[in-house]
């Protein structure tokens, strides 16, 4: 999709096509995907005629209290809790609300309920789990460990992930309630999780074929800034007309962006497609960056994303996200760089590459 970059000298989006794109690709050219309705959940299971079984994962995670209007609890080994369609889920961990977002048979991290998704807060609050798991193995599930009668939890998960680490909040309950470990590596966090969501639902979440989206790609080096694109997702491709570049230089001194474009970049003669007339095509059977690859019809094991990458197109480290909660007219494709695998560039911003997705 549609975002892509050109690092030293100009940046362009695009998450589908450019080679990098968020799950997509490194900056690669947003890949829409039309979501359609559905309810997101192989584990689901009937306990009444009305009251149905959800599941939180990272691992399945046991510990979180639940409230909806109707249920109230603590998931359960299997991370699992009670709710009733149409309603709203919140989630507590040690009496601080991490999320409410509607209710799902499948529940993570992702899903906040927030018209965003703060791809930082997920990074934080996965590692921050995997991390005090009881017995340090959240391949085998992740329990939370025991605190004191009346103990409310007090961390910033929506911070900067870098700020996350050295928070006092963090560093403090990790020593007192996990042995002082450290928290696993963003590398490790997003391996765990991207395998629990391989086996999350079989259900059918996307369904793309003659459906139509617009959605907008910012980067946090161009505050204010947006490229828009229209798509029209066919049987066997999706189509793509409108904006995806950014372009902007940063000095390798500072790491300060410069001034801040979108569109063609009259600086360089290869760009000759003037602002807001680039067009592209993306066969689903052979998506270079592995996102459409399940259209036009995905489910929600396989659409649903979350990736680190060593070295991506542009020699980064980053997290590419993918995601579409069931029921939701959205489709998120974020790239979060976390550093730089050339010296030269160890100041440079570690950007957010963001394309939300509207279906129409």
């Amino acid at each position: 999709m549609p975002l892509r970059t050109n690092q030293p000298i100009s940046k362009r989006s695009s998450m589908f096509r450019i080679s990098s794109r968020i799950l997509i690709a490194s900056l690669a050219v947003p890949i829409i995907l039309s979501g359609c309705g559905g309810g997101g959940g192989g584990e689901q299971q009937q306990t009444t005629s009305t009251t149905t079984t959800g599941k939180y994962i990272d691992s399945p995670v046991a510990g979180l209290t639940y409230e909806t209007a109707t249920q109230s609890g603590v998931t359960d080994a299997q991370g699992r809790f009670q709710y009733q369609p149409g309603e709203q889920v919140r989630f507590r961990l040690y009496g601080q609300e991490v999320s409410m977002a509607p209710a799902q048979s499948v529940m993570t991290a992702n899903d906040s309920g927030s018209t965003t998704l703060n791809i930082d807060k997920t990074i934080n609050l996965l590692r921050f789990l995997q991390t005090i798991d009881t017995d340090n193995d959240p391949s085998n599930g992740i329990t939370l460990p025991t605190v004191s009668n009346g103990f409310t939890l007090n961390i910033n998960f929506d911070q900067d992930i870098f700020a996350f680490e050295s928070d006092s909040a963090v560093t403090a309950f990790l020593s007192a309630h996990a042995s002082g470990r450290s928290l696993v590596s963003v590398a490790s966090a997003m391996s765990h999780f991207h395998s629990s969501l391989a086996s999350a639902s079989d259900d059918v979440i996307l369904q793309l074929a003659g459906r139509t989206a617009t959605s907008t790609t910012t980067t946090s080096n161009c505050p204010g800034q947006q490229a828009v694109l229209h798509y029209t997702f066919g049987s066997t491709s999706v189509s793509a007309t409108g904006e995806s570049r950014f372009n902007y230089t940063v000095d390798p001194t500072t790491g300060t962006p410069g001034t801040c474009t979108v569109g063609q970049n009259l600086s360089d003669p290869s760009d000759t497609v003037p602002t807001d007339q680039v067009q592209f095509t993306v066969t689903y059977a052979t998506d270079p960056d592995d996102t459409l690859t399940c259209a036009p019809n995905c489910t929600y094991s396989q659409f649903n994303k979350m990736v680190y990458v060593a070295a991506d197109a542009d020699n980064r480290q980053v997290v590419n996200l993918a995601w579409h909660t069931p029921g939701s007219n959205k489709i998120y494709l974020i790239k979060r760089v976390i550093g730089y695998n050339d010296p030269s560039k160890t100041n440079f911003p570690k950007e957010i590459y963001t394309e939300i997705i509207t279906l129409n």
